[in-house]
């Protein structure tokens, strides 16, 4: 251990975070515990965009634009560490956004794909690689990932959806907190027609 890591830790300081990368955007009140580090090959052709209220575990895995081209001869980056004429990510097959809903819960060391779309309320188990599309409120576990099940029945998914709690201010959430931790019928019943 380096005499400045040394100091920090003796003082409780911590290590600058890493900064989000540029073509990546968290929705507010996102619990992000995994490292922007681990946010890869994201641009403005394979963005990254993770709504509100989602909780993301350590070591979470976001690959944006990370699929090796495969029809070539070989797979290698030849153009990236030989000839260093293309930066890296540059020879990587664009896949488009990936986008993570509202309020998802996304496990420790989960893996998600390029181009995923993750629908609101979806849960992923941790340790789980995501490899195609999650519809919203559903339970998902694996490699790959599988359905398990869904969160709510099939009309309460689509009065949550109608809802979006989430587009609330703060003050009507922490006005709501009881109804949060209540039977989910009477938490639609409650709100349901712009109530």
């Amino acid at each position: 251990m380096g005499f400045a890591r040394k100091l920090r830790t003796a003082l409780g300081l911590r290590r600058k975070p890493d900064a989000i990368p540029l073509h990546a955007s968290i929705g507010r009140k996102t619990e992000f515990y995994t490292k922007p580090s681990n946010i890869f090959g994201c641009d403005e052709t394979s963005p990254l965009r993770i709504g509100a209220f989602c909780s993301i575990a350590d070591e979470a895995l976001f690959l944006c634009r990370a699929n090796h081209p495969m029809h070539l001869v070989s797979t290698y980056a030849f153009q990236v560490h030989i000839t260093k004429t293309m930066g890296f990510f540059e020879d990587l097959v664009p896949a488009g956004p990936t986008e993570i809903g509202n309020d998802v819960w996304i496990g420790r060391r989960a893996i998600i794909m390029p181009g995923i779309r993750i629908g609101d309320g979806a849960v992923v188990g941790a340790g789980s690689i995501v490899t195609k599309d999650v519809a919203s409120y559903a339970i998902v576990a694996g490699n790959p990932a599988r359905f398990i099940r869904s969160r709510f029945t099939d009309a309460q998914i689509e009065s949550l959806l109608e809802i979006r709690w989430w587009e609330w201010s703060d003050e009507k959430i922490i006005a709501e907190q009881p109804r949060f931790f209540g039977p989910i019928d009477a938490f639609i019943a409650a709100h349901s027609n712009g109530s």
